[in-house]
């Protein structure tokens, strides 16, 4: 299993997403300057930090997925615990007061851990959803690289 290292994840996908950016202008200049081989190896190597990146966005989409649980299991939580203080407090006063208190003193336990939960994985979702666009682009990018080496050797022969 791999490691879920946010911290690690979040930065290995910053460091891809700056060589993809750099492999991208070398590609450029190498199809503006019609060179078939150049372009080629440039691909190639645009196309191996393409995988990289598919395989830390699906380790941020696992971090995402277990912060989702988190977030989930703290509102599960959360109603228990107000079951909890409702059967408590039920037994020295109304029901109906009983229930109003029991949610107020909850919520006031639970709803900043459900605050910062509900944030860090709509953090990491976001990493992980921007990640997997770029994979997408940079596949469809490469894709045209390809037809575009294509060209410049079918023009040489």
């Amino acid at each position: 299993m791999a490691d879920l290292d946010l911290n690690l994840t979040e930065e290995n996908i910053e460091k891809l997403r700056t060589r993809i950016q750099k492999l991208g202008a070398e590609t450029e200049k190498a199809s503006n300057d019609s060179n078939d081989e150049t372009l080629s190896i440039t691909l190639l190597s645009l196309a191996r930090a393409n995988s990289g990146l598919g395989q830390n966005a699906a380790v941020a989409k696992a971090i995402a997925r277990d912060m989702k649980r988190v977030y989930d299991q703290l509102r599960e939580d959360e109603k228990i615990r107000v079951s909890e203080l409702t059967l408590r407090y039920s037994e020295s006063g109304p029901v109906g007061k009983s229930e109003h208190q029991a949610k107020i003193d909850a919520s006031k336990e639970f709803k900043p851990l459900i605050r910062d939960a509900f944030v860090l994985y709509n953090e990491v979702q976001l990493i992980a959803t921007r990640a997997d666009d770029l994979t997408f682009r940079t596949d469809t990018y490469i894709r045209l690289g390809q037809t575009r080496v294509s060209l410049l050797k079918s023009d040489k022969r």
